[in-house]
């Protein structure tokens, strides 16, 4: 039987397929329940526009079913498990074959995300060449002592080696020449050191529109440092109870 297409079914399947090459897959891994909320919130504050969030659920005390459920709602969020013995890295790659957007986004269950932080990453791919895009200087607020720093100074809107992981934006075919090591600590550092003998350009946008969220407890943290052995590398910001005004350019 020939098969018959309109003009205008055939525009708007090209269209569509345009929107997903510009569209990011935010990808979340994570093994703390008591994040859900602040997941899902970084994702629905963005801004840009086409996106889809994949939850990778990285613990096994953590109910799939219950998340599943509670994000029925929204069909731009997918939720997976991988069991709890593979790594950050393993739990990234797994979720690479599930994305269906042109860029993928690596966002920490942690962490805050500002509305422009999205669209401020992908104006950055045009203008740098990169291929990987994320922040080498970046702001961090302690949550005891209420203090905003910024992380690493003076390395914006420049090629860059270091970007913090929580950072990184990620030209979907990256993926064909490298993935992320079975690594749960230092992955994404490994992941740019990769990227950097392939060749992949890696740039680092401002300083704005993230912010690196450390607790009273750095053990709760993979990043296990105090707020007394971080302070030397950061550049005092503010004291303040409320960070999001001082991180929005």
């Amino acid at each position: 039987m020939q098969m018959h297409y309109s003009t205008n079914t055939v525009r708007l399947n090209r269209d569509k397929l345009h929107m997903r090459q510009q569209g990011v897959s935010i990808i979340t891994c994570t093994n703390r329940p008591e994040c859900r909320d602040n997941i899902l919130a970084n994702f629905f504050r963005q801004d840009f526009s086409p996106k889809e969030l994949l939850i990778i659920l990285n613990s096994n005390s953590m109910n799939l079913r219950e998340w599943r459920m509670w994000t029925a709602g929204f069909p731009a969020v997918r939720v997976f498990q991988v069991d709890e013995s593979q790594s950050q890295g393993a739990c990234l790659n797994y979720a690479l074959n599930y994305i269906n957007m042109g860029y993928a986004a690596k966002f920490d269950d942690d962490d805050y995300y500002a509305p422009g932080y999205l669209q401020e990453q992908m104006e950055v791919f045009p203008v740098s060449g990169a291929h990987v895009v994320g922040k080498s200087s970046w702001f961090i607020y302690f949550e005891n002592s209420q203090i905003l720093a910024i992380f690493n100074p003076n390395h914006e809107n420049s090629h860059e080696e270091y970007l913090t992981g929580a950072s990184l934006v990620i030209k979907r075919e990256v993926f064909q020449e490298v993935k992320f090591r079975d690594f749960s600590v230092g992955e994404d550092l490994w992941f740019l050191k990769d990227c950097m003998e392939k060749g992949i350009v890696i740039y680092s946008s401002s300083r704005f529109n993230f912010v690196g969220i450390r607790r009273p407890n750095p053990e709760s943290h993979t990043w296990q440092e105090s707020e007394e052995q971080i302070m030397p590398r950061c550049e005092f910001a503010a004291h303040t109870a409320d960070y999001r005004p001082l991180i929005i350019r």
